[in-house]
């Protein structure tokens, strides 16, 4: 696991084709943030609940006190040993570079046993909209005293902080294949950019943090989501992104699910222009040998780190937690 800052890490949209009939991107950047490998995981959202990304850094010997979640936690582990203990005290370690999935509403705590830092950047499935809570303290199960844990749900040498959150207004199902990788990346395009059609092995989760972004399928339906709003979108399905403001950047985070390990850009596949619809990437790409594809080709050369940066620590620290400027890490 490398640690890399997002206020100084931009990498190019990654240019995966190989054939003459792909579309690729246009005008955009990413940074992965996290990746790591999961067992199984499926759960659902209903329509009209939000997601949430955060950033929890816990010092070794720090805990984040017994507490509950309303709906699923996808955890990805990014350094250090994740201890989690549930209600009956029983113990799962996950190591870095792989990661975790917890249903909602069971009585747990999660401890750095370790030496080092625990870093984890976590995904909190099925909260109120609006701005619902992500965590219910809860009381020590009876088996903690004499397990040698913590017996109360304060938490210590813990500190999160949310990166961003979104209501989604469908209701969606997420799954992700016996190791298989979930991969968090964030996506700016500038005014008039776009993806280029292209396909996902698995679901994708976007948060939309700000401007407009507008999905076509191969129906030429054009669906727009603003700021503050959501969407999850199936595997398989050719699709196009696009900025279709003339004077607004839009900012995205997108968290990719069943993924084939070790596959470089393996979240994403071109594909060629739908004879349904055409004419929507017009937009000449750049050469895809000037792009470098991972963040540490490019750390130091981000031009929006400012407004990423003042945006971060804008956003609201978890409860019971102290705010920290947010960091992200790539592997």
């Amino acid at each position: 696991m490398k640690r890399i800052s997002i206020l100084v890490a931009v990498v190019a949209w990654t240019l995966t084709a190989t054939t003459v009939l792909a579309t690729p991107g246009s005008g955009a950047t990413s940074v992965i943030l996290a990746t790591a490998t999961f067992d199984a995981i499926s759960t659902t959202q209903p329509a009209g609940r939000e997601s949430v990304i955060q950033d929890v850094t816990i010092a070794p010997g720090g805990h984040t006190g017994w507490h509950s979640h309303p709906g699923g936690t996808v955890i990805f582990v990014e350094s250090g040993t994740f201890s989690f203990y549930d209600s009956s005290c029983v113990k799962t370690d996950t190591p870095a570079g792989r990661g975790a999935f917890e249903v909602g509403g069971g009585v747990q705590l999660a401890r750095n046993d370790g030496t080092v830092p625990l870093v984890l950047t976590v995904v909190y499935l099925d909260i109120a909209s609006p701005d619902g809570a992500i965590r219910t303290d809860a009381a020590a199960p009876a088996c903690a005293a004499g397990a040698g844990l913590p017996t109360t749900a304060t938490p210590s040498g813990a500190a999160g902080v949310i990166v961003d959150r979104a209501t989604f207004g469908t209701a969606a199902t997420i799954t992700n294949g016996d190791e298989r990788d979930g991969v968090l990346q964030s996506l700016t395009f500038a005014p008039g950019g776009h993806t280029g059609w292209h396909s996902h092995p698995g679901a994708t989760q976007i948060f939309v943090v700000s401007g407009t972004f507008s999905f076509y399928g191969t129906n030429c339906v054009r669906q727009a989501f603003t700021a503050g709003q959501g969407v999850v979108e199936p595997g398989g399905g050719v699709q196009l992104a696009r900025n279709e403001s003339t004077t607004e950047p839009l900012v995205l985070f997108v968290v990719y699910y069943d993924v084939p390990q070790d596959v470089a850009g393996g979240f994403r596949i071109d594909q060629p222009e739908p004879s349904t619809c055409t004419g929507l990437a017009g937009v000449p790409a750049p050469s895809a040998a000037a792009l470098p594809n991972t963040a540490a080709d490019v750390a130091g050369t981000s031009s929006t780190a400012p407004a990423l940066a003042a945006m971060l620590v804008a956003m609201t620290a978890l409860s019971g937690l102290t705010l920290v400027v947010a960091r992200r890490r790539a592997r």
